[in-house]
């Protein structure tokens, strides 16, 4: 047997309430409260009429307040439902806040514990690599310097691995920077341990750090570069035009 609406009200308030439940309610105690209106607004329009009995209109004079105060409780009960659905939002809303929360801060947690185990691994390896990438442009540098018998110049192992000119430049973009590794600024990666603040891990401390540009920099540097020369080649198509 199917509940009725009060009772169906009752559970709505109670605990284990679903918000699509209580949004259908609240639906559906609109549509009742519009309908008792219209037969109240009826029920008025025939105890007034001139054309009818004093008792016909006794009556509806008496249906007309009886659903008036039937629209005065279907509003209140539709009121603390509306309520009670707000209720049930925020809580979900909680909830759902909550397990993004727990989600971001596991995989937070996962960051931490793989970048304390694997980041000084990983910046010793790159500071191994860059080192010997220093060390062979040098031996490079000097080979060229004493080379003959037809033997090509050594360009360096970045400029071979990486396809730009020797002078650093994209070999296509017209000549656009492409900044060399050697000139990272890498810091150290302190894992709580706090005693080379303001050292760098690369480049190494031999005189040449003043001359060594940021990465992050010469990226910069590129990308004005880039943003010049396609507008002489492309006017009206860089960032700025188009802003």
């Amino acid at each position: 047997m199917a509940k009725s609406l009060d009772d169906r009200i009752t559970a709505a308030m109670g605990n284990g309430a679903r918000t699509a439940t209580v949004q259908q309610l609240i639906d559906e105690l609109a549509s009742v409260i519009t309908d008792a209106e219209t037969r109240r607004d009826e029920q008025r329009a025939i105890s007034i009429s001139p054309t009818v009995s004093e008792a016909d209109a006794e009556a509806a004079a008496d249906e007309a307040a009886r659903l008036d105060r039937r629209i005065v409780r279907m509003t209140g009960k539709r009121e603390a439902l509306t309520e009670r659905l707000e209720e049930l939002l925020t809580s979900e809303r909680r909830r759902a806040l909550e397990a993004d929360y727990q989600a971001a801060k596991e995989e937070r947690d996962l960051l931490v514990a793989e970048l304390t185990e694997w980041w000084p691994q990983l910046q010793n390896a790159m500071i191994e690599l860059l080192g010997r990438m220093k060390a062979s442009d040098e031996r490079c540098k000097q080979i060229n310097q004493r080379r003959g018998f037809g033997l090509p110049e050594l360009v360096s192992a970045e400029v071979e691995a990486r396809g730009c000119t020797g002078l650093y430049k994209h070999p296509t973009l017209l000549g656009l920077p492409m900044p060399s590794l050697l000139d990272l600024r890498l810091h150290h990666f302190h894992a709580r341990d706090f005693s080379a603040d303001g050292a760098l891990a690369w480049p190494p401390k031999d005189g040449t750090a003043d001359a060594v540009t940021s990465l992050g920099n010469a990226f910069s540097e590129m990308e004005r570069a880039y943003e010049r020369r396609r507008e002489w080649m492309f006017p009206g198509t860089t960032k700025a035009a188009v802003a």
